[in-house]
């Protein structure tokens, strides 16, 4: 895995050009393993959780929900409890209110990116 990314980068830069490379070769060489694909991605380090996320969608297009381990998918959050949800049940989006429901929507949504901005920044100071 060294090797392979010493060409393709493991998406440390944090760009699309440093991290898609190596998405596309953990999907060619482990399309038909959810697992596999997802151990191998997070092996090449960099940033494990884009990689991963671009691998695991795609992987799991060819698998289906048969390809991931049962126990994985009975230990992620439900739908209900998930940020997305919550934020658009806040929001309460109605016909007749949409504009105005958007709006709110896109300050919920700018907030949450600037806390994962600001988590992101002081992740990688503290290193």
């Amino acid at each position: 895995m060294d090797f392979v990314v010493s060409v393709l980068r493991n998406g440390s830069r944090i760009i699309s050009r440093d991290t898609v490379p190596l998405a596309i070769w953990c999907i060619a060489h482990c399309k038909d393993n959810y697992e596999e694909a997802l151990w191998k991605t997070v092996s090449a380090l960099g940033d494990r959780d884009t990689t991963c996320a671009i691998v695991g969608s795609v992987v799991a297009l060819n698998t289906g929900i048969e390809g991931i381990q049962s126990y994985w998918i009975k230990s992620t959050e439900s739908v209900e409890s998930s940020v997305f949800f919550v934020l658009i049940k806040v929001v309460k989006v109605s016909n007749d209110n949409i504009t105005n429901a958007i709006g709110r929507l896109g300050i919920l949504l700018k907030t949450f990116m600037i806390v994962c901005f600001c988590g992101c920044i002081y992740t990688n100071l503290s290193l």
